[in-house]
């Protein structure tokens, strides 16, 4: 509100210093000109200051209209910087093979400039992602700042103001829509190897009662003859993003099964009811389980009602009102420190296992029927990533022949389109409509304010 107020007083003294010129009894042209343009500065600025309150609502109603989702534009970006840095790394090795068999003219002309093409992606995908997050949180700020800055008279910072407020205004609306874009073009591509219409490309996340993410899980998925039909590791904040090339999901209704550890959640899962231009979003929540944080979840085998849940330091707090008496799992990693107190009451004991690769330590103790207060005081140490051996689902439906490279080719060819081209192209369109935007506040709508004033 000081921005406002302040861009309030500038807009006043552009419009008063403009009517202090024009009253001066001196015949010059160009003085003449100056006074106008500072009058109808103020007047455009004091609009825009009184229109704050609009342009948010704007934004955020642009923002449900289209769907802005940040949370799956997030989960996009960091599967996407997964697939990014992988395929990195297999260039860098594939470099090092060639270098070592006499090929290092492959290397250095093809291998080495396409990792450095993919280096310098990953690099632009992280900075633009970083960016609008700090316009999106900061996005209030940044446009009473510009607002402020576009009423300075003389128009002395009013370039800059007005990118600030066609920064903030795209960024906030267009960037987490980037996944949507690249999905909708990559579906427009001619056929790949395999049918795009049997493939969705889906985010799944997966939530416990408290809808908190549950970090790390292992994903199944089971056809109509219950042959798997594909496996995908949940990262650890909680969500799985697969494309059409990294994966991908069917298209038909399936059984879906999570796992974590001995702990099996079974599901009928029908994407179609979740999928919008090709891509899935769908939230999974697991109906007795509660994270306390990546590898640390509490499962009640019995059904249960959220009533609170809290973190403090060390210490979590969760009440739940249990419809009977039943036990409760928990599970942390073997090395942490643990204290858990059911009702004031210390649990004791446990057991030391595994799970693929991942050291587990299991509490099991009982709670009874009705409101139970359960208190877990813990020191964790980091989390370890389970080791599993993931199966797209695009694996079953790929035709490729070694006798015909020209489908390899083809292959490599559009992926790079997926990870490298259509993020670049897509982070320059939305460059290119707020500089659009900002010369529109600018330039040229100090026009629709001569509609109000006359001058």
């Amino acid at each position: 509100m000081d921005y406002l107020l302040i861009a309030f007083y500038l807009s006043t003294l552009s419009y008063y210093t403009g009517v202090l010129l024009k009253a001066l009894p001196i015949p010059v042209y160009g003085l003449k000109k100056l006074a106008n343009t500072l009058m109808l500065d103020g007047v455009y600025s004091a609009t825009l200051a009184f229109s704050f309150r609009i342009l948010l609502w704007l934004v955020e109603y642009l923002s449900v209209l289209l769907g802005v989702d940040w949370e799956s534009y997030t989960a996009w970006v960091l599967s996407r910087l997964n697939e990014l840095l992988a395929t990195i790394g297999f260039l860098k090795i594939l470099g090092s093979f060639l270098s070592r068999s006499g090929l290092s003219f492959i290397s250095t002309g093809v291998v080495s400039p396409l990792a450095s093409h993919l280096t310098t992606v990953s690099t632009t995908i992280i900075v633009v992602y970083t960016a609008s997050v700090l316009v999106s949180r900061l996005r209030e700020g940044l446009i009473a700042l510009g607002i402020m800055l576009h009423a300075v008279p003389f128009r002395l910072t009013r370039s800059v103001g007005a990118v600030l407020i066609s920064v903030s205004i795209v960024f906030s609306i267009g960037a987490p829509l980037m996944p949507v874009f690249v999905e909708t073009v990559s579906k427009g591509t001619p056929p790949i190897p395999y049918n795009q219409d049997d493939v969705y490309s889906a985010n799944l996340v997966f939530k416990d009662v408290f809808n908190n993410t549950v970090g790390f899980g292992v994903v199944e998925g089971y056809g109509p003859t219950g042959g798997l039909i594909y496996r995908y590791l949940v990262s650890e904040k909680g969500f799985v993003y697969k494309s059409f090339y990294s994966g991908g999901f069917p298209t038909f209704a399936h059984t879906l099964v999570f796992s974590y550890a001995d702990k099996q959640y079974m599901a009928v899962f029908d994407p179609s009811r979740h999928v919008s231009n090709g891509l899935v979003n769908a939230t999974l929540k697991l109906p007795d389980a509660v994270s306390l944080g990546v590898n640390r979840i509490l499962f009640f085998n019995c059904d249960v009602e959220p009533v609170f849940y809290g973190r403090g330091g060390n210490t979590t707090v969760v009440i739940i009102d249990a419809h009977g008496s039943c036990a409760v799992e928990a599970y942390f990693q073997r090395d942490d420190s643990v204290e858990v107190f059911v009702n004031d009451s210390r649990i004791q004991g446990g057991v030391e296992t595994s799970w693929s690769g991942v050291g587990i330590f299991k509490a099991v103790f009982e709670i009874p029927a009705g409101r139970s207060n359960i208190t877990v005081i813990s020191w964790f140490r980091g989390y370890a990533r389970p080791i599993v051996e993931e199966q797209p689902f695009t694996a079953s439906l790929v035709d490729l022949n070694i006798l015909e490279p020209e489908s390899l080719i083809y292959w490599v060819s559009l992926t790079i389109v997926d990870l490298m081209i259509l993020p670049l192209v897509y982070t320059a369109m939305l460059a290119t409509v707020s500089l659009a935007l900002s010369r529109l506040l600018g330039g040229v709508s100090p026009r629709v304010a001569r509609l109000f004033t006359g001058v």
